[in-house]
């Protein structure tokens, strides 16, 4: 291999174009003085349709736009508490909240307006239609059994069943997400640069700890090995798979591990890698009674449910998410509505997903689904380099059901969510002896949920925890203000930080905590 040829220094180098790494070049490009170099293996995805069409999410899997990592098969106190994330959950997402009369189909009375983002670059809606009495029978129904919400889930105190917002725009019906909210305002700005394509081999470190320095990056762009040297810091926001992976290959990490692929140890850390941690999901389909409407009919390519569908166009776009049942807008024309039935389909008809187990597939009856989902896990797994070559994928086991007590409280929930399903109103919306998604969904008692979990649970794409935020000793990799340990300059921001994986979706919690690091950061300017 040639010597690496340098390119020009920034003042800033940020390895990885997703949500964090996006959120951290718009906020440090602010500064006219400051120069901001985004290393991205990806290629600009804004104008994909497969992107940018929520529907779509699918189509994704398995793709060129996917890393397609494959997991092994499964049998300090610090100002990061709950008050000095709150403003940053805030500032990331604006809510835009529909009609009234949609609010109470929706149960969204327990929203507070004061706790709620109004200005950030996010848009947030919530997904469901009047028309579908289902979301309100399903709130309804968790009321009747005493376990309604007590407050707006994000006061950071509250318990109970809600509707749950999508980071969808509701004007647009589009997704809105880092690089459309983030990046894109921001690419005109002449002090920010993003390279495309870009491979990270590893990060260049020199000195010794506890002040080692990060001085460079090399990666490979356009088949051409190039050094990008950094003037303050490196921030390293490939993600919970990636990050730890680059750590290792630049030599931090647990000395064992790295000398058995050949790579000199700079910093012995034996958490790097460790901590892996998943929200673990399964779900059961039930037969719906006759005159519910659900995507089912679009998935078998039904002419009438295409007809359907399209008169229901709005403009051109698809929005579809957990509670809205069919909420199709589509582009004129047999060859897109086409496309749209094939990535839908795609969802639950894919042989080498553990949700083809429990999702109805090309069945004539028409169904709705209640999944379960383990917020707490205390199984933890790790991911960790195979090979000294940057091009090979991280080995990774995330653990499942490692820890006994994880399918013991999740078959528990599972139980309870068939029992939600048996409480009206909700329970009228299904056929009382209706059919199930598979044979093994005819749950009776705990054993029974027990095997289906087995059989059927996977991951909901939450993976975290493999920088851990915490001292060297208990396990962490990064001090309270992201920093590695043992470096002075050399940040990680993304999921992989977080100690604990958090109850809700992943994703509100990188934006958050991708802002405050941004603030961290231009105070350390």
């Amino acid at each position: 291999m040639s010597s690496p040829r340098t390119m020009d220094t920034a003042d800033y180098v940020i390895i990885g174009g997703g949500t964090a790494g996006l959120v951290l070049a718009n906020r440090l490009s602010e500064n006219p003085n400051l120069s901001v170099v985004v290393l991205e293996a990806g290629e600009n995805r804004l104008n994909d349709p497969r992107v940018m069409i929520p529907a779509f999410w699918t189509s994704l899997l398995g793709t060129e736009l996917d890393w397609q990592f494959e997991s092994r098969s499964q049998p300090r106190k610090s100002r990061w508490d709950w008050d000095s994330l709150k403003p940053y959950y805030q500032k990331f997402y604006t809510l835009n909240l529909p009609d009234e009369a949609t609010q109470h189909h929706l149960g969204l009375e327990w929203i507070d307006r004061k706790l709620a983002g109004s200005s950030g670059p996010i848009q947030t809606s919530f997904t469901g239609v009047i028309e579908n009495p289902m979301p309100k029978a399903w709130v309804d129904s968790f009321q009747k059994l005493h376990m309604g919400t007590t407050a707006d889930p994000f006061s950071g105190n509250s318990v109970g069943a809600y509707s749950n917002m999508s980071t969808v725009d509701g004007k647009t019906k589009t997704r809105s997400y880092a690089a459309s909210g983030y990046a894109a305002p921001a690419m005109s700005r002449s002090n920010l640069t993003i390279i495309y394509g870009a491979e990270v081999q590893k990060i260049l470190l020199r000195g010794s700890e506890p002040d080692a320095e990060a001085y460079g990056v090399e990666a490979i762009i356009g088949g051409e090995t190039q050094i990008i040297n950094a003037n303050m810091e490196i921030i390293l926001a490939a993600g919970v798979f990636q990050s730890p992976k680059l750590l290792e290959l630049s030599g931090i990490g647990r000395s064992e591990l790295l000398s058995k692929h050949g790579i000199d140890t700079f910093i012995d850390n034996p958490n790097v890698g460790e901590n892996l941690q998943d929200h673990l999901m399964t779900g059961v389909s039930f037969e719906v009674v006759d005159n519910i409407s659900t995507a089912d009919p679009l998935m078998r390519f039904e002419p009438q449910a295409l007809k359907d569908a399209q008169e229901h166009t709005a403009n051109g776009e698809v929005t579809r998410v957990h509670e809205e049942a069919v909420r199709q807008v589509l582009e004129s024309g047999d060859d897109g509505s086409g496309a749209l039935f094939l990535f839908l389909a795609q969802g639950v008809t894919h042989e080498n997903e553990a949700t083809a187990e429990h999702g109805p597939v090309y069945r004539p009856e028409n169904f709705a689904s209640i999944g379960c989902i383990q917020t707490h896990p205390l199984s933890k797994g790790w991911s960790h380099l195979s090979s000294k070559d940057p091009g090979a994928k991280p080995e990774i086991d995330p653990c499942y059901f490692s820890h006994p007590l994880d399918l013991e409280l999740m078959s528990r929930h599972l139980l309870m969510c068939l029992k939600v399903r048996g409480t009206e109103p909700i329970s009228q919306y299904f056929k009382p002896d209706g059919k199930r998604n598979h044979e093994k969904a005819y749950i009776e008692n705990l054993d029974d949920a027990k095997q289906y979990l087995v059989d059927t649970a996977k991951t909901t794409y939450h993976c975290c925890g493999t920088c851990s935020m915490r001292s060297k000793d208990q396990g962490g990799v990064v001090d309270s203000k992201l920093r590695v340990w043992g470096t002075r300059n050399l940040r990680v921001v993304d999921a992989s930080i977080f100690p604990f994986i958090p109850r809700g979706n992943t994703m509100s919690t990188v934006y958050a905590v991708a802002e405050k690091a941004a603030d961290l950061i231009k105070a350390n300017a």
